[in-house]
């Protein structure tokens, strides 16, 4: 059927992207190590429903966010008109804020969660920037309270990840955001100004000039007060002896807790076998979203800066205030799979063309051997080897042609002789060598590393 000729077009709609089946599989692979190490740091999965109702999604994300939350209606009219008040989730740190809090008697706390699912956002989309994405989390969830130290398992499950995925060398940016409010209450600011204050600072990456204007022009501040801001957030911080760098901006309660908090939780990440040249404490890093409260998150590649943070997170201490009067403080991590897949491979940094090197294509030789290449496959994929037989009766050369358009390395070959001596024809396709082997040795050739 000729689908252009139905006048609908069949081009992806724009921030919802689909890809090629290479793709999915290094997107697979990424996924998987991500679930892996989440596991192994004792997170169990769950998953929370794609709708969720209007003032559970708005309850916490910030003005901002709330512009870009999906409502859900339907084609036709609804009787009832619940769809008005139902919307597409936009992250899965708000999501779990409310399964927390419904689920409190039943679950064992600390709760460790992850949860790896698409996510929606009516943001403007662009490279790397999506408004269907997949997002991993990670979240440790107390009941009354959690131990600062708690907040050193995020780091310590990044580097682990980053380290297995080989895309470079990365440093995992850490701040506590006390000590950024504690700065701006000695200099006079209200609430109202330090988070505006603090939103110039997230988005810094305009450069100093610019920063420094719109410190002066949205904040109201003086020239000198806005260069002392800058010169702080970029100060200069000892990793293995961070409190000596800050005993001096002590000014008052609210940043000593966090330089504390800050001191405590690098050590502790450190005492994980985080690697010093991995870790970077630094005072810039404010996280945009309301909902953090104390330590915070950016990870970045040292190589490729302009990818920006591919993976961010933190302390959140009342998000399920709008939910519950428990208390229920937490801490997480979430890597945008959707967009760090996407612009790696962009970047040349994780490549599809060899994601199918493993595969094998068992060609047909002989229909009336179907039976035995059949029996070749199973053994194969008992074995853990990526197995395909090839059942349309064409040409030798059509077939080794299709394995490699399909990025499949190896090709095995038998014809009636073959079977007779219960040998194969293992054909290297990117070497284009050929071997002859018994088909009892195969599971061990394929299997070997």
């Amino acid at each position: 059927m000729n689908i252009a000729a139905k006048n609908v077009s069949v081009a992806p709609i724009s921030g919802f992207p689909d890809y090629k089946p290479e793709y999915y599989a290094v997107f697979d692979n990424v996924v998987e190590i991500i679930a892996k190490h989440y596991s192994r740091a004792g997170a169990m999965t769950i998953d929370t429903p794609l709708v969720e109702r209007k003032d559970v999604l708005t309850a916490k994300g910030g003005g901002a966010i709330n512009k870009e939350i999906y409502g859900l209606t339907r084609l036709s009219s609804s009787d009832d008109g619940s769809a008005n008040e139902l919307g597409i989730r936009f992250d899965l740190t708000v999501p779990l804020a409310r399964y927390v809090s419904q689920h409190q008697n039943d679950l064992t706390f600390p709760f460790r969660r992850q949860h790896i699912a698409r996510v929606y956002r009516g943001e403007r989309a662009g490279s790397g920037r999506f408004r269907e994405f997949y997002q991993a989390d990670i979240d440790i969830i107390g009941r009354g309270k959690l131990s600062v130290t708690t907040d050193a398992e995020p780091p310590a499950i990044i580097n682990d990840i980053f380290t297995e995925l080989g895309i470079g060398p990365f440093v995992i940016r850490i701040n506590n955001r006390k000590i950024l409010s504690g700065f701006f209450e000695s200099l006079g600011f209200h609430e109202s100004k330090q988070k505006l204050a603090l939103s110039i600072i997230d988005k810094a990456d305009c450069g100093k000039a610019d920063a420094l204007a719109k410190l002066c022009g949205e904040v109201g501040c003086t020239s000198e007060v806005a260069e002392g801001i800058w010169d702080f957030i970029h100060l200069a911080i000892d990793i293995l002896d961070p409190a000596k760098s800050l005993d001096q901006y002590r000014l008052n309660n609210q940043i000593e807790e966090g330089i504390d908090e800050l001191c405590n939780v690098i050590k502790a990440t450190l005492a994980f076998g985080v690697p010093k040249e991995n870790l970077k404490a630094d005072l810039s890093v404010a996280r945009g979203l309301d909902y953090y409260t104390g330590t915070v998150y950016e990870t970045i590649l040292l190589d490729h800066p302009s990818l920006g943070s591919i993976c961010s997170g933190g302390r959140y201490d009342d998000l399920t205030s709008h939910f519950t009067e428990s208390s229920f403080p937490g801490v997480g991590i979430s890597i945008g799979v959707s967009r760090l897949v996407s612009r790696l491979i962009e970047a040349d940094i994780l490549s599809t063309e060899k994601v199918f090197k493993s595969h094998v294509l068992i060609t047909q030789q002989n229909p009336s051997l179907m039976l035995e290449y059949i029996q070749i496959a199973r053994n194969l994929r008992r074995s853990g080897v990526p197995t395909e037989v090839y059942f349309e009766e064409k040409g030798l050369g059509q077939q080794l042609k299709y394995a490699t358009r399909k990025g499949y390395r190896y090709a095995i070959i038998m014809g009636t002789d073959e079977a007779e001596r219960k040998i194969v024809q293992v054909k290297d396709l990117d070497q284009g060598t050929q071997v002859e082997m018994k088909i009892i040795d195969l599971v061990d050739f394929f299997s070997s590393p």
